[in-house]
């Protein structure tokens, strides 16, 4: 990868469990029509957008374990209840996986690249791993990339039968969305140094891929209290990072889902980017 360009992340919003206000970005009869996870998507991904004083992203690349759950659920229950009559059309278009980055893409009138993931607990490490690749060389120079999930209680009462351990109130929904761009912003500057999802890595190659990142901090996250452990991972990294930047420069997110261990690597640079 020498010589290719690097990759930082110049904002971020996250969001955990809460509803998020979208009339300051869209009509309210818009507003209306949406579901909460879209909601905190186009929260989210406007936020970025502002922090990060890029208009319209090159690319939007999102991250979601399940879509959009809740009209999923609601369609499939109108069929079983009507068969295939009175079916809510808005319902049946707001509940595929590719919806969120779709109606992210029309709002911001971006017409550029744009790609949903949905690989289980790695859906966000996935995009992340393609706005990297592709802004490292010199594909795009920025990307918006987000991850959203949410949880219904029937999935919560599915997921504690997995995991009995832990309280169906317990499992938490995450929605976060972050700026990527070739060139550095602000005088904390973080970039994406590495990438890497490992499926089902023994032991001593994972200890040793973990030892190779050689980072000041690691950070453990697991997708079973939450889907979307991986961003949630970085939301806390990039807390950490900006707010101890005298002490250390670097942190490691490890995020185990099933057979798949994601690894991200994040690290403070000078202004400049050098």
């Amino acid at each position: 990868m020498n010589g290719m360009n690097k990759c930082y992340i110049i904002s971020g919003s996250c969001l955990h469990d809460e509803e998020a206000d979208v009339r300051k970005y869209v009509t309210p009869g818009e507003a209306r029509r949406m579901c909460r996870i879209l909601k905190r998507a186009v929260y989210t991904s406007f936020e970025a957008l502002r922090h990060s004083g890029i208009e319209c992203p090159d690319a939007i690349i999102t991250g979601t374990v399940m879509g959009c759950m809740e009209n999923s659920e609601k369609f499939l229950t109108d069929i079983c209840r009507n068969g295939e009559q009175l079916l809510k059309p808005t319902l049946f278009m707001q509940s595929t996986h590719n919806t969120i980055a779709s109606m992210t893409g029309i709002l911001l009138k971006c017409h550029g690249y744009n790609m949903t993931y949905s690989q289980g607990g790695v859906s966000f490490t996935s995009a992340l791993l393609d706005a990297w690749l592709q802004i490292r060389a010199g594909e795009i120079n920025n990307a918006l990339v987000g991850c959203h999930d949410e949880l219904t209680d029937a999935i919560r009462k599915i997921r504690h039968a997995a995991h009995p351990e832990i309280a169906p109130a317990d499992f938490r929904e995450a929605s976060a969305a972050f700026m990527l761009a070739s060139e550095p912003l602000g005088d904390k500057p973080i970039e994406v140094e590495k990438v890497i999802i490992l499926h089902s890595p023994d032991p001593k190659k994972l200890e040793s891929a973990i030892t190779s990142m050689n980072s000041d901090v690691i950070f453990n996250s697991d997708d079973s209290y939450c889907t979307d452990a991986d961003a949630e991972g970085i939301c806390s990294a990039l807390e950490t990072l900006s707010a101890q930047a005298n002490y250390m420069e670097s942190a490691l997110v490890v995020t185990r889902a099933g057979e798949s261990v994601s690894l991200i690597k994040l690290t403070l640079v000078s202004p400049c980017g050098c």
